[in-house]
């Protein structure tokens, strides 16, 4: 007889389950989900953008101490992970604004890139074309040209 013992030895409910292994494979998964997604954002320089949407988390790869029946007091879990990530740098995207509203503008409009902010929102990723559809929203400075002489000529009689 194997795996026996008395009553209040302690012994019964010591043995891994089929619960205990989906369970560590549930915590185990969170934690390396989050833990890879940080080692992303923090593998980049500050200007670089990493969005939790353009990461793609292949399914993780777990190995157990111990299979479900055996009777241990502790068993160990270990996971592997592997991901890709599209990134951006924002001052290249702040570059696109900045020439786009100056040409939406016949040139008469400059905006001043450092006053640039912009809010990122749901970003639709085709990791297999490399491509991603951002929805933002943004706030900035911008000034426009004036042709002081029309001005002054367009101003002239009128009153107050």
């Amino acid at each position: 007889m194997t795996g026996g013992g008395s009553e209040g030895s302690g012994t019964e409910n010591k043995s891994v389950s089929e619960t205990d292994i989906s369970g560590a494979k549930s915590q185990l998964q969170t934690e390396l989900k989050a833990a890879l997604k940080e080692k992303i954002k923090n593998s980049t320089d500050s200007k670089v953008i990493v969005l939790d949407d353009a990461i793609n988390l292949e399914e993780p790869v777990y190995s157990f101490s111990n299979s479900a029946g055996e009777v241990v007091e502790k068993f160990q879990a270990k996971g592997q992970i592997k991901g890709t990530a599209l990134v951006f740098n924002e001052n290249d995207l702040k570059s696109i604004i900045s020439k786009v509203t100056a040409e939406s503008g016949n040139d008469k409009v400059s905006i001043d890139i450092s006053s640039i902010s912009i809010s990122y929102g749901k970003a639709d990723v085709d990791f297999k074309a490399e491509s991603m559809t951002i929805k933002a929203s943004g706030k900035s400075i911008i000034s426009s040209e004036i042709d002081l002489e029309n001005f002054k000529e367009g101003i002239l009689g009128k009153t107050n």
